[in-house]
């Protein structure tokens, strides 16, 4: 078990900043668009806690350390700190374990020598990040908060002597797996916790009046699906009918905000008509289950028939970009799934190895073929080789997502004439949905 008494804590150290370039630079090339907003709540100059919503396992702190330019402390769980070549690492780049009650029967006392150090870096105005949800889940709710995130702000108030604030950042990814999904960063208005815990008594009252401050705060940021019996309904309503103006991620914000208007409205509508509800919920995983059969996407079925003409020609036409990029960059790309993501059971963590492992990689490769260029041309060729192979790369990985768009309506059509009384039930049924969202 990783050993909590050798750690050292320090700002920008020299790990944490080729940490920080490379999940920078991993972000930017992973996400087709990130966008944040109110890091202005962000307390200067003040012991600040961030308390996020972990729905990515390890790219969720990722993506938060690199929207703000002041080092930032996160806990993980316990386990992989157990290597000790691994634990010297993630201590460089300031990484804390945090304990379970199945890493033994003094995990409690472990995890107050943690929170104690904690404190300590909040006295010294440091930045903590901690997931209150204990565990991460792909799904777009809120879950029932752990308490050790008031322990720590109240054990940091009593040592630092001085306002102490709890951030809430909310989380909102298009999509947890998929390469080129959005993603909205949402920081919103701080806690002070001297302010929230004044007048009260006793421990007990402490943690309480903090965790119910932070709860609405934390759901308000987020995708919260309340009703957990009709979640699928939530996210096929949410994600699979599509509004032109707000699914192409041209406004990371507004598509936010349609999204969470509508919410409560689902929320209401399930309560009062259940028996409905069932119904829709019923039609929405029949789509759901016979689109990954037929191998063609919801959305497809908006239109009696798709179109393929322009896409076929836009296909053919930038054909050759595609073959350079694919040649130039085929090999780093697949390396991640290859090497370690078949080796991991856990899914939920391949999006951070591609991004991770895969920026580690191209940058490499990118780094080594430039060479071998180099010494077999002049004029400076090898520069504008080097050029062209993110921008490659992205095209090429562009092309192929249209080619899949393109596949999936050709397989659309061609289903149409094959078995048109399932694809026009599938059809009525998602038409009835999609109403169903235009009249909440």
């Amino acid at each position: 078990m990783a050993s909590t008494k050798t750690m050292r804590y320090k700002n920008w150290t020299i790990p944490y900043i080729f940490s920080y370039l490379l999940f920078f630079f991993a972000r930017k090339g992973y996400y087709r668009k990130v966008r944040k907003t109110g890091a202005e709540n962000i307390p200067k100059g003040k012991p600040v806690i961030f308390a996020i919503n972990h729905q990515n396992s390890l790219v969720d702190p990722c993506i938060v350390a690199t929207t703000t330019l002041t080092p930032v402390y996160f806990l993980a769980r316990s386990d992989v700190f157990k290597i000790p070549f691994v634990s010297k690492i993630l201590h460089s780049i300031n990484m804390m374990p945090i304990f379970r009650k199945k890493d033994g029967e003094d995990f409690k006392e472990k995890n107050l020598e943690i929170f104690a150090k904690c404190a300590t870096i909040l006295a010294k105005n440091g930045r903590i990040m901690i997931f209150p949800e204990g565990s991460h889940d792909v799904k777009n709710r809120l879950r029932i908060l752990k308490k050790g995130i008031a322990r720590i702000a109240l054990q940091a108030d009593l040592l630092t002597k001085k306002d102490v604030f709890i951030v809430p950042v909310g989380l909102n990814y298009s999509n947890k797996v998929n390469k080129c999904a959005t993603l909205f960063v949402n920081y919103g208005e701080p806690i002070n916790v001297s302010q929230v815990i004044e007048n009260k008594l006793s421990e007990v009252e402490n943690i309480l009046a903090i965790m119910e401050e932070l709860k609405p705060k934390m759901q308000n940021l987020i995708l919260h699906c309340e009703n957990e019996e009709f979640y699928k309904l939530y996210d096929f309503l949410l994600f699979e009918i599509k509004e032109n103006k707000y699914y192409l991620g041209k406004n990371i914000s507004a598509e936010f905000g349609y999204r969470k208007k509508i919410l409560p409205k689902i929320t209401n509508w399930t309560q009062k008509n259940k028996t409905n509800s069932i119904t829709y919920l019923s039609n929405c995983n029949l789509i759901t289950d016979k689109c990954i059969e037929l191998k063609v996407k919801p959305y497809l079925f908006s239109k009696q028939k798709q179109s393929v003409v322009f896409d076929f020609l836009f296909l053919l036409f930038c054909l050759p970009i595609f073959l350079y990029g694919w040649i130039n960059n085929y090999l780093p790309y697949i390396l991640p799934d290859k090497l370690l993501n078949s080796k991991i059971k856990d899914t939920q963590f391949h999006p951070a190895v591609n991004m991770i492992v895969g920026t580690f990689f191209f940058s490499i490769f990118w780094i080594v073929q430039t060479f071998f260029v180099s010494i077999f041309t002049d004029n400076y060729v090898w520069f504008w080789y080097f050029l062209s192979l993110p921008i490659s790369g992205w095209l090429s990985f562009e092309y192929y997502i249209f080619y899949r768009r393109f596949m999936g309506k050709l397989n659309y059509n061609s289903l149409l004439k094959s078995n048109p009384s399932l694809m026009k039930e599938l059809r009525e049924k998602y038409l009835n949905l999609k109403q169903f969202k235009n009249n909440l």
